[in-house]
């Protein structure tokens, strides 16, 4: 099989941008990678709006075309290995034939086109290469250069080259394939066009491949399960049976065609029309949406329900909660999530065919505990792990740079950094890593882990087969509450889309790339005969005597036919570094038959074959406009097909600039129960309060960011499915609507590193040590020991400030308001266009989306402020467990709990018919009821036990139910009327929420009352990493403790605006204090139950050690909702199998009497005679006291029949009691 046969063709789309004085006067960015500041650990990658190292404004030498092509999206994928936690590129193509062919329109057919070629040594190094790039075999960061352009006259395979090493990224720069002025010489081309003519029309052919066959994608190596298999990896195909073919080697192949080369050529960039600011790209482009809809009434943009369909929940807007619900989805989504660790659950087993399932309510195996304990271990010393590792790396970090400054900071002298970086030295910083090192790998292997899943599940069989499990259950791993980070604010753009490349193009709507072998290419055009004949059927004066032709005749022509054309560069022996030379003289050809510059000749040859002596104008219009729509050719068409040139705008980076102002959380900030307000009264004029007016000082961030169409493809994608869902009608009103989508022209990006930035860290490309740099003595190196903690440089001189330059700097806390100064787009080429600029007039003023917007901003002149309400600058959540035993006992955190003992302190049900609570045990034994009674001094509140309780008195509860006896003994001191209160509060709060249920459950309510439960809930205020400190040379080996674990913040407990939120109230302690009530009804007696205001919030510290203690009272079907809005809400959620069992084991009981009735006999002994509610199920029975104790009866019902007993009814006191009658939550 030849080579030919064995070579797949991969598409890929070129680029080209025309540069001449007119375009170099509109405004460029462009920037490389300065890797000389490696060796002083500075960043290659130069700041946002520092000065240009390519100012084209008056650079002359850049004219010409610069060409850009963009590799298959297969390879710029990265792959991350999740075991050593790094991520590998594929080998990219490093060869690049670049044709050029210029057509000259005022030349004879002869002399029109004149043609040029290129070869493009990607992985070339050494000092004459384009771009700036570090040596891949050098141990410490080697500054070089990459990539050269040769003339491919005489061109050959070098005979020595580097190793293969060339991929997509390069050294701390992702961008280095996608923006242009990164990859000179490797993934681009400048051509100067110094012997083209004004007017020319350029054609561009560009075809890659490898220069080392074994580094190929495809290589025999990299194909274990065939090509079908290697394609379905990569993404591509490769005709309808790729199954029957072989392929080895991988050649790319894109073409531009028909640009118009002009020295005064200048194209317009697109003007901004708008810009916004949010929490969330939903958020920006709802504000833009709302906006609009303001300034345009009749627009019919309804911005809520656009917001909540992003959203998922335009369903739940007509609820009564519907609003609530959406606020809280979108306060969640301002905060980033990261894992917060794992818990083992042991759950039914999916049954297999008729198999039957696990019994309800198995009891967990008893290692259940003890691996969770272990699993918890493991969790917390990995994430202790994590955040010395960040110290550790900044501290070589420090050392490196401090030895690289031409002064030393006061005391910070190299001994002391090697004391620290030393391993073998217990007591050091990379000690304690070693040592904690060795902890998470000693408690890796008390748990089941693996890397991926299929390693996870072998390692929980083998840990299964130690450890027996209930039968039909199996061992799960279920994610614990993720750590949450307030995310980075975002901006969206409008207006600078237009003209957007796409990198995917070509990807068909199976998300694959349709590749072609060699002979599938376009062979040959076939014109029509029309336009040659004339109206009588014969061809024009002049042509060769012969007969002619039938109208109906097309008339072929063959790529051979071209072969030999000017413009078409032939490769001879003397290219001896391009393989299978034929296929690409083939992809010269197909490019010529597809570019309408060559009409003219493809004509002359089709006119030629029926006898003409030359082209008639007709024909060779039929030709270019064959050619550029890619019709009447023979062979399969490429995947991406050459467009017609137009001047390239591709835009690529956000580059911002913006003032922060830091307001301090004590004194400026309030907490509502919703949200954090900033008010103060002194005003200030921008850019910066004058010194002692504000504390804190301003000072400048900035950074740059990968821009993405999202916002847009997202909700358009969203659309799309949902209206699979609707009726046909609604789906044709809404049709015209979702393509209207696909014109907005909206662009987003976080502004990445804004929050790092405020702890003084800048996670720019950094420097990371040599993995070869091994201790002696203890055989590891410090790049081992940092792991993955090189995430961000520390900022040692601290940033830029508007005041002293002391105070301004480290912030422990995200707290503030900032106003833009600059905002830029930057393309692929780095053409630039400012969209705000406060020091332009007539600059566009931000939207600024609600969750931001300020109470009072600092400014209100010329700056639009924009606010940062209070945030953690590390990961955290609220954790939420419970404490039976009582405030200060053990507790164990929520979720599936094994028995209701584990969580609820006991239930209780307010019965309206007695005025009283009704107690039961976890279990749902009844143990009595406390209500008012007649004392000798007046009314009280009692104890008056259930029969068969075994607590008599409130002393006796207290040994096993110490928060039930608390609350209760509480009631009683507080007196009668502050129990009515307690009762009229509790009976008003139960119309306002609504919990899951329906039938029989409202009826035995109103009658027997609703049960409740009562929790002792533990709140733990937790951080994924200890807070970080001021990274500055005078806190480095003496830092200053972070404020953050000694701050309070306020939780408020409870949402008596959602039905679906189920809190009564709450106590601090059980005996004592007030009732904080969800609800107080006006008209109370007694201050007893308190409503629940800002000054009564439970407060939490995030310190990892404090905790909260509270006495719920809850719906036990329903969340208790708790509100820190530092923090998306957290929910208080009783296990709901717990809560399930207790139901269907509690027996309701209701005190009656006196009533007069009759003992009917029966088999099973005598019953009662008493009607019974008809629409409750369960089983009822009646209990009395006599001399002996508690006789209980069963209940015979009450019919309308006479009957004449022999023995005269009784009047009876006692309890009824109903078994089974309340369900379990559905």
């Amino acid at each position: 099989m030849s080579p030919v046969d064995t070579t797949l063709l991969v598409p890929i789309q070129l680029q080209a941008l025309q540069v001449n004085p007119g375009v170099r006067a509109q405004g460029f960015r462009r920037w490389r990678m300065d890797y000389t500041r490696l060796p002083g650990f500075g960043s290659p990658e130069p700041d946002a709006f520092a000065e240009p190292r390519l100012d084209w404004a008056g650079d002359a030498d850049s004219d010409g075309v610069h060409l850009q092509w963009v590799l298959p999206a297969a390879l710029r994928t990265g792959h991350h290995d999740a075991a050593d936690g790094t991520t590998a590129y594929p080998l990219v193509p490093n060869r690049w034939l670049v044709v050029r062919s210029a057509t000259r329109v005022d030349r004879a057919p002869g002399d029109r086109v004149r043609s040029r070629g290129w070869v493009v040594e990607s992985d070339h190094l050494g000092p004459d290469g384009a771009s700036p790039y570090l040596d891949p075999t050098a141990r410490t960061p080697t500054p070089t250069r990459i990539g050269r352009v040769l003339p491919l006259a005489g061109w050959r395979e070098p005979a020595e080259r580097p190793a293969p090493f060339l991929t997509a990224v390069a050294p701390g720069n992702i961008t280095f394939a996608a923006y242009q002025p990164h990859a000179v010489g490797v993934f681009s081309l400048h051509d100067p066009a110094d012997d083209v003519e004004d007017g020319s029309t350029l054609s561009y052919v560009v075809v890659g491949w490898y220069a080392d066959p074994a580094s190929d994608v495809l290589a025999p190596a990299r194909q274990p399960a065939g090509l079908a298999a290697r394609l379905a990896e990569l993404g591509w195909s490769a005709g309808p049976d790729p199954a029957g073919r072989v392929a080895d080697t991988t050649v790319c192949h894109g073409a531009i065609r028909a640009l118009t080369y002009s020295r005064t050529f200048a194209a317009p960039r697109p003007v901004p029309a708008a810009m916004a600011v949010g929490n969330t790209s939903v958020d920006a482009v709802s504000a833009l949406v709302r906006d609009r809809a303001a300034r345009q009434p009749d627009a019919g943009l309804d911005p809520d329900l656009l917001e909540a369909f992003q959203y998922d929940l335009l369903h739940t807007l007509d609820d009564p909660d519907g609003p609530a619900l959406l606020a809280t989805r979108i306060h969640d989504a301002w905060f980033t999530a990261r894992p917060g660790g794992s818990v083992w659950q042991v759950v039914a087993a999916q049954p297999d065919g008729d198999g039957p399932p696990a019994e309800p309510g198995t009891a967990d195996p008893d290692w259940l505990a003890e691996l969770n304990r272990a699993q918890a271990r493991y969790d917390l010393a990995a994430r202790r792990l994590a955040a010395l590792q960040r110290e550790l790396y900044e501290l070589w970090w420090k050392r490196g740079r401090c030895n690289a400054l031409s002064y030393r900071p006061e005391g910070l002298t190299d001994d002391r950094f090697a004391a620290e970086l030393d391993p073998g030295r217990p007591e050091s910083l990379a000690g304690r890593v070693a040592a904690l090192r060795r902890e998470v790998e000693r408690a890796r292997a008390d748990v089941p882990w693996g890397t991926s899943q299929q390693e996870l599940a072998a390692a929980t069989d083998a840990y299964t087969a130690r450890h027996p499990l209930p039968p039909r259950t199996v061992l799960k791993r279920a994610d614990l509450p993720s750590f949450r980070s307030a995310a980075d604010p975002v901006v969206v753009i409008a207006g600078v889309r237009e003209g957007t490349f796409d990198e995917n193009l070509g990807t068909g709507a199976d998300g694959l790339l349709p590749c072609r072998f060699a002979d599938q290419l376009v062979t040959a055009l076939t014109l029509p005969l029309a336009g040659l004949v004339g109206p009588d059927g014969r061809l024009p004066d002049g042509s060769v005597p012969g007969p002619t032709p039938p109208p109906g005749v097309r008339i072929p022509v063959h790529a051979g036919d071209v072969a030999d054309a000017p413009g078409i560069v032939p490769l001879t022996e003397q290219h001896g570094g391009v393989p299978v030379a034929a296929v690409f003289v083939a992809l010269q050809t197909e490019a010529y038959l597809l570019d309408p510059a060559h009409a003219a000749e493809v004509a002359a040859i089709a006119a030629e074959r029926v006898g003409l002596p030359w082209a008639t104008a007709e024909l060779t219009t039929a030709a270019e406009q064959l050619m550029a729509a890619g019709s009447g050719v023979t062979g399969t068409l490429p995947a991406i097909l050459p467009q017609r040139w137009s001047q390239p705008w591709a835009p690529l980076f956000l580059e911002w600039q913006a003032t922060y102002y830091p307001l301090p959380l004590d004194t400026l900030w309030t907490f509502d129960g919703t949200s954090y307000d900033a008010s103060w009264r002194t005003t200030w004029t921008y850019p910066g309060p004058r010194p002692g007016q504000l504390p804190g000082h301003p000072f400048s961030i900035s950074g740059r960011s990968l821009l993405t169409p999202q916002p847009s493809a997202t909700f358009k994608a969203r659309l799309d499915t949902y209206l699979t869902t609707l009726p046909e009608p609604t789906r044709t009103a809404l049709s015209s609507f979702a393509a209207s989508v696909d014109a907005w022209d909206l662009l987003s990006q976080a502004l990445s590193g804004f929050n790092e930035q405020l702890a003084l860290r800048d996670p720019a490309s950094l420097r990371t040590p040599d993995a070869a740099d091994v201790d002696p003595g203890t055989g590891l190196s410090i790049a081992e020991l940092i792991g993955g903690g090189a995430v961000a440089m520390p900022m040692v001189d601290g940033p830029v400030t508007h005041g002293p330059p002391e105070p301004g700097g480290f912030q422990a806390l995200r707290a503030g308001q900032f106003a833009f100064a600059q905002v830029r787009v930057v393309d692929r080429f780095g053409q630039s266009i400012d969209v705000y600029d406060i020091g332009r007039a007539g600059a566009l003023t931000p939207t600024i989306a609600p969750g931001l917007v300020p109470q009072q901003p600092i400014d209100t002149g010329v700056a639009t402020f924009i606010q940062l309400p209070p945030r953690l600058l590390e990961p955290a959540r609220l954790d939420v467990g419970f404490a039976p035993g009582g405030p200060g006992e053990p507790d164990r955190p929520g979720g599936d709990a094994p028995a209701a003992a584990d969580v609820v302190c006991a239930w209780i049900v307010p019965s309206p018919l007695d005025e009283a609570l009704a107690c039961y045990a976890p279990d749902g034994t009844a143990l009595g009821e406390l209500t008012e009674t007649a004392g000798l001094t007046g009314p009280q509140v009692s104890w008056l036990p259930a029969p068969d309780s075994a607590c008599a008195t409130l002393d006796l509860l207290t040994g096993n139910f110490p928060v039930l006896a608390g609350f209760l003994r509480g009631l009683t001191v507080a007196g009668p009327a502050a129990f009515a209160d307690l009762l009229r509060t509790v009976d008003a709060t139960l119309w306002t929420i609504d919990p899951p249920g329906g039938g029989d459950e409202t009826y035995l309510a109103a009658l027997a009352g609703r049960p409740l439960a009562l929790v002792c809930a533990t709140l733990h205020g937790r951080s994924a990493r200890p807070p970080r400190t001021d990274p500055r040379w005078p806190h480095t080996f003496d830092p200053v403790p972070s404020p953050v674990p000694a701050h309070t913040f306020g939780v408020r407990v409870g949402d008596a605006a959602l039905r679906g939120d189920g809190l009564i109230g709450y106590l601090s302690v059980p005996d004592g204090g007030h009732f904080q009530a969800a609800y107080r009804p006006v008209g109370l007696m007694t201050d007893y139950v308190r409503p629940i205001v800002p000054d009564s919030f439970p407060t939490v510290r995030f310190d990892d050690a404090s905790r909260t203690d509270l006495i719920v009272l809850m719906d036990p079907r329903l969340p208790v909702h708790l509100v820190t809005d530092i923090l998306p809400v957290t929910t208080l959620t009783l296990p709901q199998r717990m809560v399930a069992d207790a139901m269907a084991a509690m027996a309701l009981t209701v005190r009656f009497g006196p009533l007069l009735t009759d003992l009917q006999p029966s088999a099973a002994g005598d019953a009662i005679v008493l009607a019974r509610p008809p629409q409750v199920d369960g089983t009822w029975s009646w209990s009395e006291r006599d001399g002996a104790g508690v006789t209980t009866f069963d209940i015979a019902p009450a019919d309308g029949a006479a009957r004449f007993p022999g023995t005269p009814p009784t009047v009876r006191s006692g309890w009824l009691r109903l078994h089974g009658g309340v369900r379990p939550p559905r």
